[in-house]
């Protein structure tokens, strides 16, 4: 009991990087909760990274399918040299 109330008071102050948000992508690619998904911002090169998707929300319209992902943290940095 004592490590477990140990651990959540580390994880409440613990903040991996301060991103998070969702991101609105179009088509239906068939994404899961769970799955990581790589991101390249070209313009803030700080968004850019793995981000592991916690839930998905597909609607489909007149314009399509889109999905919205939602994305808690980033688990690595992308690299330049890395492509």
């Amino acid at each position: 009991e004592e490590m477990v109330n140990e651990a959540q008071a580390y994880f409440d102050k613990y903040h991996m990087n301060g991103i998070e948000g969702t991101i609105t992508i179009f088509g239906d690619l068939h994404l899961k909760s769970a799955v990581k998904v790589r991101l390249i911002d070209p313009r803030d090169k700080l968004k850019q990274g793995v981000f592991i998707v916690s839930e998905v929300t597909t609607k489909f319209g007149v314009d399509g399918y889109r999905q919205t992902l939602k994305l808690p943290y980033c688990i690595e940095r992308y690299k330049e040299d890395s492509k």
